[in-house]
């Protein structure tokens, strides 16, 4: 799924007063649950590819449904206990 967001309060409001670079704070609270979302628990991936405070024309939020990962091989083999003889 994708969302495009032409118009951004945040943006607009900063761009007026001479602090666009203040955008930038807000965007950040989209990184911080994106990584509280784990992909491999939720099964859905989040992605922002394009941002108005980083001069593209929208913000775009895209969600992808990936599938479940298997346990890393390092981690299968870490935990491998021969049997005993």
């Amino acid at each position: 799924m994708t969302m495009k967001v032409k118009k951004c309060f945040f943006n607009t409001f900063f761009r007026r007063n001479n602090a666009a670079s203040l955008t930038k704070i807000f965007c950040a609270w989209d990184g911080l649950w994106k990584e509280a979302a784990d992909p491999k628990a939720y099964n859905v991936a989040f992605f922002r590819p394009e941002l108005l405070s980083a001069g593209n024309d929208m913000c775009k939020f895209e969600y992808r449904r990936v599938q479940k990962s298997e346990e890393p091989l390092w981690k299968k083999l870490l935990a491998y206990k021969p049997a005993m003889v």
